[in-house]
């Protein structure tokens, strides 16, 4: 199981969290939110520990009431996903302020409830192993179709934790309207959004641009993105997930200078990424070889990629290559006769493409293993 932070509060639903601290904050009250572990969800202090052991064997056992411990006062709360909050001790007036806080927090906690439990259900049919039976209760509780088209959308912010981005889906997306925005783990959310026959996949592209364009100015967050196929049954939603997630992990393997992957488009790439590894490095080491390896400079290569990209169109590829025309045909020719591979032909092409592909897909294996 991955170890929590503190400051992780993908758990906790923005309509309850936000009003909460700005109270907090009106009322000059540092407030700390702790689940039922011990670990800190909110903490205005950075890199915060859990609570200490000692605190944790004070408070548990009792009842809901302050409790003073050291230089903070420590209130139960045990409503699901706090267990208890902490201000500062200031004095006599500290275990009233805090009951008022605690008071408050129920409240809005009570308030979203059924918004966070259905949240929590989707998180649980998408995440672990539950049969059908389990899923239509889950379903049923929660009122959830049980057959509806949904597509999986998954953000995953590499190099950072993924709650401000979490916290812009949640504004975007009612789930009113279907969609459900579900928290993974602290580097990924997904978004279950429902389709229906007039959504293409250059709509759900189209959308996930966008989000990526407004995570990025509200958080500056960047993110790479999946996108499952379009399942019809909620229990199918795992297997949705794990085509997103496919999607960015072998997306980024063979297409690096991109952030959208969309499962439907990369046939080849996964195919490639499963095949035996010394059957493609064998065959990826018929052009790239020492033989060649003057001739396949970052120049031409990045000619070749451009090449590719522009659909084998000589004059699109000079334009964006800022070279002329005719610098484009000797580059080329001069890789035929090297090779005897003419990239202006489809079929050639076609070979150069896979061999490149095959050296990424063994790039990807050997960073898995």
């Amino acid at each position: 199981m991955e170890a929590k932070r503190a400051g992780d509060t993908s758990q906790m639903h923005p309509a309850v969290l936000e009003p909460f601290l700005a109270a907090m904050r009106q009322a000059s009250l540092d407030v700390e939110i702790v689940d039922e572990t011990g670990w800190k969800l909110y903490a205005a202090e950075e890199g915060a520990e859990p609570l200490d052991a000692c605190v944790s064997s004070l408070m548990w056992p009792l009842d809901e009431s302050p409790v003073p411990f050291g230089e903070r006062v420590y209130y139960l709360l045990d409503a699901e996903p706090v267990y208890a909050i902490s201000i500062r001790n200031t004095g006599e007036d500290a275990m009233g302020r805090i009951a008022l806080a605690g008071a408050l927090l129920r409240a809005l906690i009570a308030a979203n409830g059924g918004l966070a439990d259905s949240v929590q259900a989707m998180r649980q049919i998408m995440t672990e192993r539950y049969d059908d039976t389990e899923i239509e209760t889950l379903a049923r509780d929660q009122k959830l179709d049980i057959e509806s088209d949904r597509i999986v959308v998954l953000f995953h912010a590499v190099s950072s934790n993924i709650e401000g981005a979490t916290r812009v889906l949640q504004t975007l997306f009612s789930q009113g309207s279907g969609d459900v925005v579900v928290p993974i783990d602290r580097h990924m959310v997904a978004l279950c959004k429902a389709v229906d026959a007039s959504i293409h996949l250059e709509d759900i592209e189209q959308l996930a641009n966008a989000v990526d364009d407004s995570v990025q100015t509200e958080t500056g967050i960047s993110l790479l993105i999946g996108i499952s196929e379009v399942h019809r049954h909620l229990s199918q939603m795992a297997t949705a997930l794990q085509e997103a997630r496919s999607s960015i992990s072998i997306g980024r393997a063979f297409h690096p200078a991109k952030r959208i992957f969309a499962f439907r488009d990369m046939i080849l790439e996964r195919f490639l990424s499963e095949a035996d590894p010394e059957v493609m490095a064998r065959y990826h080491a018929l052009i790239f070889n020492r033989k060649y390896a003057r001739l396949l400079s970052d120049e031409m290569i990045s000619t070749i990629e451009c090449f590719f990209a522009c659909s084998l169109n000589l004059s699109e590829a000079a334009r964006r290559l800022y070279i002329h025309r005719n610098t484009l045909v000797y580059r080329l020719d001069k890789f035929q006769r090297a090779t005897g591979l003419d990239l202006r032909q489809f079929d050639d092409a076609v070979t150069l493409r896979i061999l490149m592909m095959l050296g990424r897909s063994s790039f990807m294996r050997r960073g898995k293993a």
